[in-house]
C-alpha cells in the first residue's frame, strides 16, 4: 500500500509541475499586450517601459516562469491589477465559496445517485426502474448552464420561492445562505446524479447475477442482507472512483454556475481575470483548482485501493 501511495504521489507531482508550466506559458500566448490590457492604452511610452520592466517582460520566458514558480511554491501568488490587492487575498476569500458549493453538490450527487441506482436495480423491470432510467437518461443530456437558467426562471422569477442570485456567508446568515445556494447546488448535482444512477444500476445488476449472490440466497439470507451485505459492497467501487472523477467536473462547472447566480467564487474570478487580462489571478485559479482536484483524486485512489486490493498491483 505504501508503494502504491508513493507511486500515485509521484505521478501527482509530475502532473502538478506540468500544469504550472503550461498555465504560465498559455497566458502569454493570449492575443494582446499585457501592459496595455492592465494599465490601459493611454499610458505614455515612458510608463509603458516602466510597467514592462515591473512585469519582468524584458526577461526570457523560461526565467520568468522559474521565478514565478518559486514564488508560487512560497505561497506568493502575485498582485491583481484588476482588484488592486494580492492574489492570496482573492484566493483565500473565493476558494472556500467554490469548495463549499462544490462539496455540497458532490454529497447530493453521491447520495441520490447511489440511492436511485440501487432502487432501479432492485426493482428491475418494474415501474420504478422505468421512471428512474428515463429520468436519468434525460438528465445526463441536459447542459449545466441550461439547468441553472431554468431553475432561476421557475423558482426565482415565476414562483419567487428562492433568490435569483447573490451569496451570503453561512456565518453571517445561515438561513439566507441556504436559500441562495439551493439552486446552484441542485443545478450542479442534477446531471451528475443521472450519471451515478446509471453506473450504480449497471454495476448492481452485474453483481446480482454472480454466483456468490445466488449462494447467499440459497443459504436463506434475507434479500435485505443480500443487497446491503453482499451486492452493494461489491458494486460500489467503480461508483466511488467515478464520484472522485466528477469532482473536477463539479469544480469546472462552477464557472458557469457562479456566473449565472452571481456567486463570488473561483469561477467568477477566472471569468473577470480573462476579460481584463489579469494574468496573476487567472494563473493562480488554474493551478490552485488543479491542485485541489489532484489531491481529491489521490484520496479517491487510496480509498479505491483499500476497497479493492487488486488496484494496488496496477
Amino acid at each position: 500500500m505504501r508503494k502504491f501511495i508513493l507511486k500515485r504521489l509521484g505521478q501527482g507531482i509530475i502532473v502538478f509541475m506540468l500544469i504550472c508550466f503550461f498555465s504560465y506559458i498559455i497566458m502569454f500566448l493570449i492575443p494582446g499586450d499585457p501592459v496595455y490590457a492592465l494599465y490601459g492604452a493611454n499610458i505614455s511610452p515612458e510608463q509603458y517601459q516602466m510597467y514592462y520592466k515591473q512585469l519582468h517582460l524584458d526577461q526570457p520566458l523560461l526565467l520568468r516562469f522559474f521565478n514565478w514558480f518559486i514564488n508560487f511554491l512560497r505561497g506568493d501568488f502575485g498582485w491583481s491589477s484588476r482588484y488592486r490587492c494580492s492574489v492570496n487575498e482573492l484566493i483565500a476569500t473565493r476558494l472556500p465559496i467554490t469548495m463549499y458549493i462544490g462539496i455540497l453538490s458532490l454529497i447530493l450527487t453521491a447520495f441520490f445517485g447511489i440511492l436511485f441506482g440501487v432502487i432501479a436495480s432492485v426493482k428491475r423491470g418494474k415501474w420504478q426502474d422505468s421512471v428512474i432510467t428515463v429520468l436519468a437518461n434525460i438528465g445526463s443530456t441536459m447542459p449545466l448552464f441550461w439547468i441553472g437558467v431554468l431553475g432561476v426562471y421557475v423558482f426565482a422569477i415565476k414562483l419567487g420561492w428562492l433568490p435569483a442570485s447573490g451569496y451570503t456567508s453561512p456565518f453571517i446568515d445561515l438561513g439566507l445562505n441556504l436559500k441562495q445556494i439551493l439552486l446552484p447546488v441542485i443545478a450542479m448535482a442534477f446531471c451528475q446524479v443521472a450519471n451515478i444512477t446509471r453506473l450504480t444500476r449497471s454495476n448492481m445488476l452485474e453483481v446480482i447475477n454472480d454466483d456468490f449472490v445466488r449462494t447467499a440466497r440459497a443459504k436463506g439470507i434475507t434479500e435485505h442482507e443480500v443487497i446491503f451485505g453482499h451486492v452493494i459492497p461489491n458494486a460500489i467501487s467503480p461508483v466511488i472512483n467515478m464520484i472522485g472523477m466528477l469532482f473536477r467536473v463539479v469544480v469546472a462547472g462552477s464557472v458557469a454556475i457562479e456566473k449565472i447566480f452571481n456567486i463570488p467564487g473561483m469561477g467568477q474570478l477566472m471569468i473577470v481575470s480573462i476579460t481584463s487580462k489579469d494574468v496573476n489571478p487567472l494563473q493562480a485559479c488554474i493551478v490552485v483548482i488543479s491542485t485541489v482536484v489532484l489531491i481529491v483524486n489521490l484520496l479517491v485512489d487510496i480509498i479505491y485501493a483499500l476497497i479493492d486490493p487488486r488496484i494496488r498491483l496496477q
